[in-house]
């Protein structure tokens, strides 16, 4: 069985003074985590958490989520926090037997299949010329980044990267050449990271190099979705799960989705009332806190 790990490095959140990370309100920022975790909790018996101070001070000391373990390694990094997605690569580095990474925006309803456990490589499904992959893509080569050899040194005329709603596997050697490239990459060009957006540089970096070094490697991944979703329209709806949709992921704009998120906060309400409470006096705190992305 995979070590199941989730990351928040919330050097990022405190970059901006905003907790919100991606969603409306803080609020369902932390409804997610909490739904998120348990629901892992539930599945897998163990999960694991690599954080930094202030992710432990919110997750464990205000929200007091059940992880079985806890590591603080993320206080460590020394790279420059607009890059959000060092704390999943630092913690996919990290990891010293087969594992599986779970972003805090993903919810299960049963464990993932065997086939997933046992690959060399695991990731949520392929993306396939999504606008953001394009937009960066060509930044980066318009700034004179220099790309790693299994990178194409022109825009292809397709974009693929493996989507990181889950990522990991047990071929632990790919993984650290894998997190070696991209850290090797970041510091080659560490004078060009100012010139693109660096929120889409991580998606580069995380889901495009993982393509693609694979594909170089001749290191199959095993995708848990087949099809092609750039939407992701198939991933995301809670009612669903009444229907054998044990799988559900508030990629990117999703996340704005009211509909989407009072069904998450239903979901949290029904199925862990005790947490449900929890978050709405941790809420309470947060918004009666002068700077709480200061606390810990």
């Amino acid at each position: 069985m995979p070590k199941i790990v989730q990351s928040l490095w919330t050097e990022p959140l405190r970059l901006k003074a905003d907790l919100r990370a991606g969603w409306p309100s803080e609020f369902y920022h932390f409804a997610g985590w909490v739904l998120s975790s348990l629901q892992l909790k539930n599945v897998y018996g163990e999960v694991h958490l690599y954080t930094d101070d202030l992710g432990a001070f919110l997750l464990i000391d205000k929200l007091g989520l059940p992880y079985d373990s806890v590591s603080l390694e993320l206080n460590n990094i020394s790279r420059p926090p607009s890059l959000w997605a060092l704390g999943k690569i630092m913690t996919y580095r990290m990891q010293t037997e087969p594992f599986i990474h779970v972003d805090g925006d993903v919810f299960i309803w049963e464990q993932l299949n065997e086939r997933m456990h046992q690959a060399g490589l695991v990731a949520q499904n392929l993306d396939l010329d999504i606008s953001h992959y394009k937009k960066i893509y060509s930044d980066v080569i318009d700034s004179g980044f220099k790309l790693p050899s299994f990178m194409e040194s022109s825009l292809p005329q397709n974009i693929y990267g493996a989507n990181a709603g889950i990522l990991g596997g047990n071929d632990l050697d790919f993984i650290e050449s894998y997190t070696s490239f991209i850290l090797d990459f970041l510091d080659v060009n560490s004078d060009k990271i100012k010139d693109v957006n660096n929120s889409l540089l991580c998606l580069f970096c995380e889901q495009s190099f993982f393509y693609y070094l694979a594909k170089e490697e001749k290191c199959p991944i095993d995708f848990l979705f087949a099809e092609i979703d750039n939407g992701y329209q198939s991933y995301v709806d809670f009612w669903s799960i009444d229907l054998n949709k044990n799988y559900i992921h508030l990629v990117s704009t999703h996340k704005q989705n009211e509909y989407l998120l009072e069904q998450m906060v239903d979901v949290l309400r029904v199925k862990h009332l005790k947490y449900y409470y929890r978050l709405l006096e941790f809420y309470k705190w947060y918004k009666s806190t002068p700077e709480p992305y200061l606390a810990k």
